[in-house]
């Protein structure tokens, strides 16, 4: 198998699931963000789901995932553009069970102006070594 990542979706909030509902993903409750708008201070929140990891005899898989945030345009300074270079960047290992992973990020917002941004995703299964990206544009207001 081949890893793959689904759309990224924004969330207003993801919580565990109590009662079946339209927004179930899985075990969470994941509430729809469509206009993908974040007022600082307040948290970008998303999900998205990992397929195809490979897995070891006990089916486990073990993975990367890192993100970074970067403006979706590039800006003046004066009377040249800046170079567009990621605000914000993380990355973490973790593993599961099973070929299919779910994730759900917060990322603070506290460092971003106003704007429309642009959020990279990128995965890699860390037995095969294979990656997979995804991005997506989501906005900040004051």
């Amino acid at each position: 198998d081949t890893p793959a990542v689904s759309d990224i979706l924004f969330a207003k909030q993801i919580t565990a699931a109590g009662e079946p509902n339209r927004y179930m993903k899985g075990n969470l409750v994941v509430v729809p963000h469509p206009l993908h708008l974040y007022r600082r201070p307040h948290p970008i929140v998303f999900y998205f789901e990992i397929y195809g990891l490979g897995t070891d005899k006990e089916d486990r898989s073990f993975y990367s995932v890192e993100y970074s945030i970067e403006p979706a345009e590039r800006r003046r300074a004066g009377l040249v553009y800046e170079e567009i270079t990621p605000v914000i960047s993380s990355s973490f290992e973790t593993s599961g069970y099973g070929s299919r992973q779910p994730q759900r990020l917060e990322i603070d917002t506290g460092e971003l102006r106003e704007g429309r941004y642009r959020l990279y995703v990128r995965v890699m299964d860390r037995r095969t070594r294979e990656t997979v990206e995804r991005t997506a544009v989501f906005a900040i207001l004051e």
